[in-house]
C-alpha cells in the first residue's frame, strides 16, 4: 500500500464498560419492548428493524435504504467484503 493511501483498520475493539450508556440503554430496551415487543423478539429482516433504520437514516439525512443495521462488527466487515469483492478481487489481509 502506498502511502498516500488511507490505511483501513479492520480490527475488533473492546471498549470500556464505563463508555455504554447502559441506564439510556435500558431506558430505550423498555420502550421499544413495550411498543415493538412482538416484532423484535421474532427474526426480522436482515438490514434491521426498519423503525430502528428509519430513525438513523432521519439523524443521518440519508434514505433508510442507505442503513443496514448488524449484529457486531464482524458481521458488518462481511457485509462489506460481499458488495465490495467479486470473483478475482485482490484482498489483502
Amino acid at each position: 500500500m502506498s502511502t498516500s493511501e488511507p490505511l483501513i483498520k479492520l480490527t475488533r475493539g473492546v471498549p470500556p464498560a464505563s463508555s455504554f450508556p447502559t441506564a439510556k440503554l435500558s431506558e430505550c430496551a423498555v420502550a421499544v419492548l413495550a411498543k415493538h415487543g412482538d416484532v423484535v423478539l421474532q427474526y426480522g429482516p436482515a438490514r434491521g428493524f426498519p423503525a430502528l433504520r428509519a430513525l438513523i437514516a432521519q439523524e443521518a439525512g440519508v434514505s433508510d435504504d442507505q442503513i443496514i443495521i448488524g449484529q457486531g462488527s464482524l458481521q458488518l466487515q462481511d457485509f462489506c467484503a460481499r458488495i465490495l469483492c467479486t470473483s478475482g478481487t485482490i484482498v489483502y489481509a
